[in-house]
């Protein structure tokens, strides 16, 4: 599911949401995502694993911005005025973890 194009534009609106809506820091962005996803308080240890996984995501897109704006918007469309490509993206990559999370996924 994690390169479904289902999922990454999923993956996309959740991310933009988790900009929106969850906060002003990684923290309390992972920990809302967290949250919205398995319906339940987050866990400490989730939200730092989610911390550790967001900042080197965001620093690799700040170097790759081509391929931010792309996982960022395609197939979504463009990012709000103001929005960094770099920021997004790294959310979009949580969020499709989010998404992926066995809590997550109904195993038939």
């Amino acid at each position: 599911t994690m390169n479904d194009p289902a999922f990454v534009e999923a993956s996309q609106a959740l991310g933009r949401r988790l900009m929106c809506e969850g906060g002003q820091t990684v923290a309390d962005r992972a920990r809302w995502g967290l949250s919205l996803v398995l319906a339940r308080p987050a866990e400490e240890a989730q939200v730092q694993e989610l911390v550790k996984l967001y900042d080197p995501l965001f620093a690799d897109y700040q170097e790759r911005e081509k391929d931010a704006k792309q996982l960022a918007t395609e197939t979504l469309g463009p990012l709000p005025e103001g929005w960094a490509p770099a920021e997004a993206a790294a959310w979009t990559a949580v969020a499709n973890v989010l998404l992926n999370l066995d809590a997550v996924l109904s195993k038939a």
